[in-house]
């Protein structure tokens, strides 16, 4: 006789979580089975195939289940798809003043929006992801000024992203980058007033240019001299130095790169001569420019 279809779901369920189990046991993989609905005929077989990998897909989202049917799939919310760049929106404001308690509550928040918007759209949701991650950079950049100061550089941080098997994992990730960046300002990492943080923001967008004091306090319709008094009360370091920090990070990024050649990347960077670069980038780094293009490719 024929199993009404409940009874043949619970065998299923209980073979596939066998089949788990045992991949766990003797092999210390971790698996998840996806189940088509039920098909009579052979030649459907790749229409059973085709929504068995569908609802593969969705195990990005759903990495409670490790073993998925079409009817318990979770259907997005209009609420979503509404409030998404609201609820991101929120989360940038939120840097400026919550705790690292508070951020990572609200994470929570906004991975729920995600998923919802998402609609099962790994691409979509991992893109999201991206954009919580790029926030909480660009928030740490304003204040310190400091591209590399995360440890990771953002193509770093975005693969990172794009390599998470599932929103569980998103969330562990999430939630320990933007507490790190938190722990990192609040402990001693100030803020910035708003001349210095232009000022910082101008260095570091246009290092590679012929820079002077001058030349951005225009930019910013303020004195030289007054520049010159904030820049060193709140960085704790001179104009000059501050060039030299932009363009010398800038040059061991693109040092890492074995397309470039050591005697480019100090034009590429704003020294038209390489002595001068080799002198600045030994004095900051302790070794010269090859040095440190040799110890990155033995590495």
């Amino acid at each position: 006789r024929a199993l009404p279809p409940r009874e043949i779901k619970m065998k299923l369920q209980a073979v596939c979580q066998e089949l788990i189990e045992q991949a766990r046991e003797q092999y210390g993989l971790l698996c998840c089975i996806a189940v088509s609905s039920q098909y009579k005929q052979l030649r459907e077989l790749p229409e059973a195939f085709a929504e068995a990998s569908t609802l593969m897909d969705s195990s990005f989202f759903r990495a409670e289940e490790p073993v998925l049917f079409p009817e318990n799939g979770h259907a997005a919310g209009e609420m979503g798809k509404q409030s998404i760049i609201r609820d991101l929106e929120q989360f940038n404001q939120m840097l400026e003043h919550a705790t690292s308690g508070e951020m990572i509550k609200h994470l929570e928040k906004v991975l729920e929006q995600i998923r919802g918007y998402s609609e099962g759209n790994i691409l979509v949701a991992k893109g999201l992801l991206s954009d919580v991650c790029l926030v909480a950079a660009r928030y740490y950049f304003r204040l310190t000024g400091d591209e590399f100061g995360m440890n990771k550089r953002i193509d770093e941080i975005l693969d990172d992203v794009y390599r998470l098997p599932n929103m569980q994992a998103a969330s562990d990730y999430l939630a320990l980058f933007v507490k790190g960046i938190k722990t990192k300002l609040e402990n001693g990492d100030k803020e910035y007033s708003l001349v210095v943080k232009k000022s910082v923001d101008y260095i570091n967008n246009h290092f590679a240019e012929n820079l002077s004091l001058t030349l951005v306090a225009d930019h910013l319709g303020i004195s030289s001299s007054y520049l010159s008094r904030l820049l060193r009360m709140e960085t704790g370091i001179n104009f000059v130095d501050l060039v030299y920090k932009a363009r010398i990070e800038a040059a061991k990024r693109l040092l890492k790169d074995p397309k470039n050649k050591v005697n480019e990347v100090g034009e590429m960077v704003g020294y038209k001569e390489y002595a001068y670069f080799y002198q600045v980038f030994k004095k900051i780094e302790g070794i010269s420019p090859k040095e440190y293009k040799n110890r990155g490719s033995e590495m």
